[in-house]
């Protein structure tokens, strides 16, 4: 699909539903694109997964924001697993992208930490201790 037919689609989506911004809708088409690429590895097209989607997501976003991913999709209103449903299912039904009969918004209705991989623990580096200098 064009990019000028793709934000003509978005751009619809959004007028419908104002709950995510058009970089969200953008986000998740690159999102996409990046699993179903990833999950073919040399076949033919395939259907992916809510799950596998979640979590090819998650590796999506900290490949293009970093450390900053987490801030960059809660600002854009995705905070869960549901949010990314919310915004592939506009997006179906524009037929920016497109489903199996079997999937369902409600696919995306699970115990998913969307964020838990793009938290990284800061771990302090390991110093060596300095005492006091002892005169004698």
């Amino acid at each position: 699909m064009e990019n000028c037919e793709m934000e003509g689609k978005i751009a619809e989506i959004t007028r419908l539903d104002s709950r995510y911004p058009t970089d969200a809708y953008g986000f998740v088409r690159r999102s996409v694109e990046f699993a179903v690429t990833k999950s073919a590895e040399g076949k033919s097209r395939q259907h992916i997964s809510a799950q596998k989607l979640l979590e090819q997501i998650v590796v999506f976003a900290e490949k293009e924001y970093g450390p900053f991913a987490e801030s960059v999709l809660r600002g854009w209103g995705v905070n869960s697993a549901s949010d990314i449903g919310n915004i592939v299912f506009n997006m179906i039904k524009v037929k920016a992208l497109s489903a199996s009969e079997k999937d369902s918004p409600e696919d995306f209705n699970i115990k998913y930490d969307l964020f838990g991989g793009l938290r990284h623990e800061v771990k302090p580096r390991n110093t060596p201790e300095t005492g006091v200098p002892v005169i004698a």
